[in-house]
């Protein structure tokens, strides 16, 4: 529900949701084969693996043919991606740059001083816990690829059979996927400007179809909208998410929809790539089971989806409920408001919901001793999670 008064942008042209990795990525290597001018892409993991290396040579072909390429990956995200494997990629004529790399990537000649030491010191210490997070991909500026899928095989059933995580991702049409692309030049220029000229702040505002919290203000402008959406929602809010660490305006404003009788429920992984993210994201279960939030816990495998929704439309993207997403790490999301996608992510979420463990009081207290104390050990780092 958006606030009177403020502007709400024109949904897209068109949205197609993908709820498993094979179909997302078959049919975002067509569109990178049928690519004319420029491909930008932004992703955590960028994996040469089996997918990432046929992604990439996708990639490698469109650049051949004359189209821009322009590849940003994380440093911790993708480890293996380093000074040789950027000037290896420029050779074919992509452009591609590491965000944040790892302390270790930096030449020993900037250590040979120790006023160097200590300038990069400071600042590998700002910005170590600063990611990007995104995974997305914008050709021609007209065609935008954005959800919870990295470039890594374990998304794919094609390779993992049923242990392939459970992702969301969505592919979108129409005038806005400029602004992504206006998204991805301030981050490609920020990161070098000393280089290149600073490009121009994206124009985002309260009720944009594209969420990025590029900026302080922008990150505490989208933060307030989802609180707001939340509390203000008068049938439901359904989450299917990664990591759940909430913030607490962020479980505030879920046990506030829950005692106002919005049915507000939780599908959350019962395993996770991050071994210990359950047993935190547990912590938090009992006041909102206690407030009417219904909690279900995903069985089949690991699940990676991030996506709300609300009466009738819906977030879908890369950010996570927790710390990092809502205030350290790069994040990408989009809102869809066709009655198509939110009838294909009603029936997903119902399926999720299907294959999931009910979580109730008593299972709660059932759990294993030493994994609580644990999550309340690791919660004194829970703005690093």
């Amino acid at each position: 529900m958006e606030r009177t008064g403020e502007p709400v942008t024109e949904p897209w042209q068109a949205e197609t949701i993908y709820t498993g990795g094979d179909e997302y990525f078959q049919e975002l290597e067509q569109d990178i084969s049928r690519a004319k001018h420029t491909i930008d892409l932004a992703f955590y993991i960028f994996s040469f693996d089996a997918l990432g290396n046929k992604i990439l040579s996708a990639l490698q072909a469109a650049s051949g043919r004359g189209v821009r390429v322009r590849i940003i990956v994380d440093g911790i995200g993708s480890p293996q991606w380093h000074a040789s494997t950027l000037k290896q990629l420029a050779r074919s004529g992509i452009e591609a740059r590491i965000y944040h790399p790892y302390p270790w990537r930096f030449s020993l000649k900037a250590f040979t001083r120790m006023n160097r030491v200590l300038e990069r010191f400071f600042h590998l210490w700002r910005k170590i816990n600063s990611r990007d997070h995104r995974k997305c991909c914008v050709i021609d500026d007209e065609i935008a690829w954005i959800g919870s899928f990295n470039l890594v095989q374990y998304h794919m059933q094609r390779y993992m059979n049923n242990r392939a995580w459970r992702d969301t991702g969505v592919r979108v049409c129409g005038t806005q996927v400029k602004v992504i692309t206006a998204v991805f030049d301030y981050i490609w220029c920020r990161r070098y400007p000393a280089t290149e000229p600073l490009s121009r702040l994206p124009d985002l505002h309260y009720g944009s179809v594209v969420r990025s919290n590029v900026s302080l203000r922008l990150r505490r402008l989208f933060a307030r909208e989802l609180y707001h959406n939340i509390r203000f929602s008068t049938q439901r809010v359904w989450a299917t998410n990664a990591y759940f660490v909430p913030v607490s305006r962020l479980q505030l404003s879920l046990i506030r929809a829950a005692k106002k009788g919005v049915d507000v429920r939780l599908i959350l992984p019962a395993m996770s790539d991050v071994v210990f993210a359950p047993w935190i994201a547990r912590f938090y279960y009992r006041i909102l089971l206690l407030s009417g939030v219904r909690i279900f816990e995903y069985q089949p495998s690991i699940l990676h989806a991030k996506t709300l929704l609300f009466d009738d439309f819906a977030y879908v993207g890369s950010s996570n409920l927790n710390h990092r997403s809502l205030i350290h790490d790069l994040e990408l999301d989009i809102v869809c408001r066709q009655p198509g996608s939110i009838k294909i992510l009603e029936q997903q979420f119902l399926i999720d919901q299907f294959l999931s463990v009910e979580i109730t009081q008593d299972k709660l207290n059932r759990g294993r001793w030493w994994e609580k104390m644990l999550a309340r050990v690791l919660l004194v780092l829970k703005s690093w999670m």
